[in-house]
């Protein structure tokens, strides 16, 4: 029997493939969590409801209504409500399917970050970690006023 030497240029296409397949599975495992980018979104809050503006640069994520949004897991978002109403509001996220969450997480109703005064705006910053539905909602003493906005995250 014969033996077939492994010369420099068998290992070195050896180590090519090695490479090029470790490449193709890493670039593929880390597209699910995508973007991970702080994104600064507006909304105006008043006895209607709430709304999102939709910017140029979030056309592909909002209705021209305002009313539904649709982002990707991992998504960090800032809403930057503005009151527009006649009282204070405060802009809450609800979490409509919780159990999609990490199982340790204690996941409360509404997640909010301060009242937004007449005249005045405040940040509410989310980190949506997990797909599911969430509305984004205006409080006045606790209890939801006006329409929602529909949010998805896939």
């Amino acid at each position: 029997m014969r033996k077939i030497p492994f010369g420099p240029a068998l290992l070195v296409a050896a180590a090519g493939a090695v490479t090029f397949a470790t490449l193709a599975l890493s670039a593929g495992a880390g597209a699910t969590t995508a973007p991970n980018q702080l994104f600064t979104i507006k909304a105006i809050v008043n006895e209607k409801g709430i709304a999102l503006v939709r910017a140029k640069d979030a056309k592909p994520y909002i209705t021209a209504s305002g009313l539904q949004a649709t982002f990707t897991r991992g998504s960090l978002i800032r809403f930057r409500v503005f009151d527009k109403g006649d009282q204070s509001y405060m802009p809450a996220l609800h979490a409509l399917d919780p159990q999609n969450g990490a199982p340790f997480d204690n996941i409360p109703k509404y997640q909010t970050n301060g009242v937004a005064s007449n005249g005045r705006s405040v940040n509410l910053e989310v980190n949506f970690y997990y797909r599911g539905k969430f509305l984004l909602v205006a409080l006045v003493h606790g209890k939801p006023v006006g329409k929602p906005v529909s949010i998805v995250i896939k």
